[in-house]
This record gives structure tokens, sequence and C-alpha cells, in this order.
């Protein structure tokens, strides 16, 4: 039985016990009393043997195939929420164990289990082997299935979502691999998911699938012609389609909100991005709470989107993250250069004059010290989106639509770390 490192219940909760053994504090093993799930104060405790003890002895009690019998490793039976976490996860290995022990011969409980395990290691994004071997094995019941056609019609819906769940965790992977050839297998595997949504016959999904496809594509720097724009149509319209679909806090518009929001950025749109990101945090937290791993996805976008970076002179081509101004802002403190992965332990941090860094595209700026004409643009905020050949300056466009995008140069922005409340 998995025993991760899960802490033990907060200050808040002293005094909880496990509601199936009734005990106090860890278990026998030393396994401390867990809960991740929507349960409140000292209810929902348990510890995760326990948990699973009874999770088996309700699964040899009620009928075979009923939707009870898994979602009991899924579900709290006192809230009726689903498990997250590394609670989700473990428990959903002890099922994929149990049915490999009672059931060794059932290829719909044994795919099953299997689409309940790997669809935790994809919300985690865990292991990638472990992941793409479960993809695989998934893949592979679904197809004996399909060849035993025993009960085929009663599994098909059930069956070609395990089937797209395989092919997305497939791609996810293979995205987060980064590699051409480990690109090109994201875009098979988008496609095979986007051909079975249309099987299942809902339009929202293959909007999803589409988006995700030209994601991939863009990723593979563009082959076909594909520009940031293509990407940002294309997470517009799923937002759009989930919006109307299935409402402004489903987890279907929310999630389409992330993608939306790293569409933005990758548009050199950052303000748009960072403001969308800030209102779903509020959005996640109130909806999921603040240890859901969706909350947690947006705030890590979130932390990561508001990084600054610039580029130093006598630096050819290395990018440097920037901390903030010192001596009335002439310096900046800045800390690098930063490498692929990124390993902060050896970067170093110093200070250097503004006249010899400039910020990166896509910077988030504010003008300072413009004359003439442009003197009104003092004070506002834009984000650098372009950069003149051959000149010392770069486009900025404001966050105030009323302002035309202006020429600037790099002595008359500063970089925003913080953006201020929005006026708009």
């Amino acid at each position: 039985m998995s025993t991760g490192n899960r802490p033990a219940p907060s200050s808040d909760d002293e005094g909880a016990s496990c509601w199936i053994c009734l005990e106090e504090g860890p278990d026998e093993n030393g396994q401390p009393l867990a809960r991740d799930c929507s349960c409140r104060g000292n209810s929902g405790f348990a510890h995760l043997a326990c948990m699973v003890n009874y999770v088996e002895q309700l699964c040899c009690s009620v009928e075979r195939h009923s939707g009870t019998f898994l979602n009991a490793w899924t579900n709290c039976p006192n809230c009726h929420q689903c498990y997250e976490n590394e609670l989700m996860c473990d428990l959903v290995v002890e099922a994929k164990l149990f049915v490999e022990r009672k059931y060794p011969g059932d290829l719909w409980y044994l795919s099953h289990a299997s689409y309940l395990k790997l669809r935790s290691l994809s919300i985690k994004k865990g292991n990638k082997d472990n992941a793409v071997q479960t993809a695989n094995e998934l893949l592979s019941l679904v197809e004996q299935m399909e060849k035993a056609r025993k009960n085929l019609r009663k599994f098909r819906k059930a069956l070609l979502y395990f089937q797209v769940t395989a092919y997305e965790s497939i791609a996810l992977f293979a995205e987060m691999t980064n590699t051409k050839e480990s690109l090109m297998d994201a875009v098979e595997h988008h496609t095979k998911a986007r051909d079975t949504y249309k099987k299942i016959g809902i339009p929202t999904d293959v909007v999803h699938a589409e988006a995700n496809i030209t994601g991939a594509k863009y990723k593979l720097n563009g082959d076909n012609g594909l520009t940031a724009e293509d990407l940002l149509k294309d997470c517009q319209e799923y937002y759009n389609e989930s919006l109307e679909e299935t409402g402004e806090e489903s987890s279907v518009t929310l999630s389409s909100l992330i993608r939306l929001a790293e569409a933005l950025k990758g548009a050199k749109r950052g303000i748009e991005s960072e403001r969308m990101l800030v209102k779903l945090a509020v959005v996640a937290r109130r909806v999921h709470g603040d240890t859901h791993v969706f909350t947690h996805d947006v705030e890590k976008t979130l932390e990561r989107y508001k990084k600054r970076y610039v580029f130093i002179k006598g630096e050819q081509g290395k990018r440097f993250q920037a901390l903030r101004y010192v001596d009335g802002e002439d310096k900046c403190v800045v800390q690098g250069p930063i490498t692929k992965p990124r390993n902060i332990e050896e970067e170093k941090t110093f200070t250097v004059h503004i006249d010899e860094f400039r910020p990166a595209l896509g910077s988030l700026v504010i003008c300072h010290g413009l004359k003439g004409s442009e003197s009104h643009l003092n004070g506002k905020i834009g984000e650098m989106r372009s950069r003149m050949t051959g000149a010392q300056q770069y486009r900025v466009y404001f966050e105030d639509k009323n302002l035309e995008p202006c020429l600037v140069g790099p002595k008359n922005v500063r970089i925003l770390f913080e953006l201020p409340p929005s006026e708009f």
C-alpha cells in the first residue's frame, strides 16, 4: 500500500479522528489521518488503510459493473466530492491493485481502474513513463474489449472516453518533453483525441481538441505557418464555446481560461493574461478551495508569468530575471544567466545600470521621461510587443485602448513588476 508523504492534520483540526476506526492520530504503521475532499471541521478524516479496507468491502457487496463499484475509490462518501492531490493518487493506485487481484479477467474493471489511475497521473502531471505506460495499457484493454464485443454497446461511450483520455495523456507528456519528435507525437495524439470526440458528439470537446492541435503545432516552430494569433483565436473560440455550453464557473470553462491566458501571453498580451489569471485565481479558490490542484495550477501559472526578464549588453543571447529597481530606478537587481533546465543555485545576483540592459519582448512596462508630443504617455502602462529592426526602439501597446501604439526607447520605459488595479 502506498505510504506517501502526506501531512498530518493542521492545528485547526486537532482532535480529529478516523471516521472508520474512530481512532485519533496515526495508525499502527505511523500513517497520519488524511482528508482531501470538501469535508470541513473534523469530519472526513480517515487513515488510508482504513479507507482501502472500507472501499474493498463495499465493492464486494455491491452489484458488479454498477457506478458505485469504482466511484467509491474516487468520491468521499460523506461530502460526495472527489478526492484530490496525493490522496486521490494513492486511492486510484489501490483501486487498480484491488481489481487486478480480485477480478484479473474482467476487462471492464481493468480498463476503468487504468482510466482512474491515468486521470490522476495526468492531473498531477506525475511520472511520465508511468503515465504513458498506463495510457498504452488502457488503449490495449479497450482494443481487447472491442474485439471481444461482450457488452460493447453498454460500455461503448465509456470506452470512447477511456480512449480519449489515453490519447490526451500521451499528448500532454509528449508536449512536456518538448522535442521535435515528441511534439510530432503530441500532434498525432491530439488529432486522435479530436476524432474520438467527434464520435462522442460533444462540440465543445472537439473545439478543445482543435485548440490543443494548434498549440502543439505552434510549439513545433510554426512549421505550417501558424502564429501566436492563430493559437489565440482558437483558444478564444474554445473559451466562448465552453462558457455558452457549461457556464461561467464550470471546470471546463475555468480550464479553458488557463489556456486562453497562456495564448495571450504567447501573443505578447501579458497585461490581459495577468489580469485574467488574477481573477481566475479568486474564482478557483471560491469554487474549488485553496488546496485544489486546479487552484495550484492557476497560482503557479500566475507566478511564472509575473517574472520579468532582461538581456544585458555583452551577454549575447543570455537571459536574466529582473528582480527590482534600486538607486531611484537607475539600476536594477538581476539574477542569472538562466539556463534550461533552470538551476537557480548556479545563478548570480548582481546590479546593472539601466543603460546596460533591455527588457525582453513581451515585458510589461510603464512609460517614463517622454517629452514634447509624447509626454502624455508618461505613467501609462503597456507591453513591448516588437522591436524596430536596426533601431533601439520598441513598439509599446497600451492597456488604455484609446492610446495608439508608440515607438519608445529603452531609456523611456521601466519594467512593471506588479500590475496596479485596472482602471478599465
